[in-house]
């Protein structure tokens, strides 16, 4: 496997779990919901619904996700069982319940997919940690893999020069070796050449 695929994977796998992380969700909702805010009709304001209480109403809107909407929060949905989750939490609101209390109501109702945000509590926390930790390990991989890269492009380099050295040191060793042999052949030479004179001499007294 190239180390192309593996970045690749690596980087595919941190976004992935990022997008998976409710801290992710929730701010993409938001921002979502604050761009439509001018094109999405509010509910009609009756009697006895202040400015305070519809802002509230808005905000608990902006934290439930639609049943039957995939990623659609309730101020952006226009579907009746929305119309209908708008309307009992109002009821709630005027009933004196919080946002606790509210939230807790539908998500018994529905399950705690229906928050668009779940709790930092129990097995909801694991949902919470584990998309910030994978996108940490996905970067310390691809930090990893990228220094093993920069490590593999410099011992190319680095084998050269031993070979270059080890090619030296073999052709010095090999020119020591021929000057030890042309002086030993040196030294039989002139070993021989004594003889010679030697036996010179005896040659000429048996001439004479």
């Amino acid at each position: 496997m190239s180390y192309t695929v593996i970045i690749r994977a690596i980087t595919t796998t941190a976004l992935l779990l990022a997008a998976m992380s409710p801290m992710f969700r929730q701010a993409s909702v938001h921002a979502q919901s604050n761009a439509d805010t001018d094109a999405t009709p509010a509910i009609t304001i009756g009697p006895d619904q202040d400015r305070e209480f519809e802002k509230r109403a808005q905000s608990l809107e902006k934290q439930l996700i639609c049943p039957i909407c995939p990623g659609e929060t309730l101020d952006q949905s226009f579907v009746q069982i929305s119309q209908d989750m708008k309307r009992i939490l109002r009821e709630k609101l005027r009933d004196g319940q919080d946002e606790g209390q509210i939230k807790d109501f539908f998500a018994d109702r529905y399950g705690p997919g229906i928050l668009a945000a779940p709790p930092r509590s129990g097995f909801n926390l694991v949902i919470w940690v584990v998309p910030p930790i994978g996108v940490a390990i996905g970067i310390v991989g691809l930090f990893l893999v990228m220094r093993q890269m920069r490590r593999d492009d410099a011992s190319p380099v680095a084998t050269g020069v031993g070979e270059r050295a080890t090619e030296t040191d073999l052709t010095n060793y090999l020119a020591e070796v021929d000057r030890d042999l042309a002086l030993g052949e040196a030294g039989d030479q002139m070993d021989l050449t004594p003889d010679n004179d030697i036996d010179q001499p005896g040659e000429r007294s048996g001439e004479n």
